[in-house]
């Protein structure tokens, strides 16, 4: 699943709202793209600025089952 900063694309069903917090370290609130979900390999992310739980992505994932 892709997160974005672009949170006017939260209009769409599919993209839930992350708020940032000491928790998932974010710069600013984002969305969770649930529509598609993207295999990346490892050496091909240069630099990660949060994280999401594993509870998290839990949920993202039934939602992207669910659809």
């Amino acid at each position: 699943m892709l997160v974005s900063s672009k949170i006017y694309k939260q209009k769409y069903k599919e993209n839930k709202l992350l708020i940032k917090d000491k928790e998932n370290k974010l710069n600013v609130d984002s969305i969770v793209k649930t529509d598609v979900i993207y295999k990346i390999k490892n050496e091909n992310i240069l630099f990660k600025i949060g994280e999401v739980t594993q509870e998290k992505v839990k949920e993202y994932k039934e939602l992207f089952l669910q659809q």
